[in-house]
């Protein structure tokens, strides 16, 4: 099997390292290695390389961490009206 095969087999999504992610993406390679290390985006060990990413799962944990600062934001707007501020 070759290199190039086995980068793209994972469920159909080409899996990236975290410096190809963060350049497809514009981010620091450093962001994308705490959001890994926060446990926020999976990685996939392919044939015992590297560490690799879908940028699906990116896109998810970005949506995700978006969707829960809406929902704190909302709760503190309830919370400071109810409290009358």
């Amino acid at each position: 099997m070759s290199k190039e095969l086995s980068k793209t087999i994972y469920g159909g999504e080409k899996l990236l390292t975290l410096p190809e992610a963060a350049a497809q993406l514009g981010v620091p390679v450093s962001t994308l290695r705490r959001a890994v290390k926060a446990g926020h985006i999976p990685t996939h060990t392919v044939f015992n390389q590297r560490k690799r990413v879908r940028l699906s799962d990116i896109f998810d944990a970005m949506l995700a961490q978006e969707a829960e600062a809406q929902f704190i934001a909302s709760a503190q707007e309830e919370e400071a009206g109810e409290n009358g501020f």
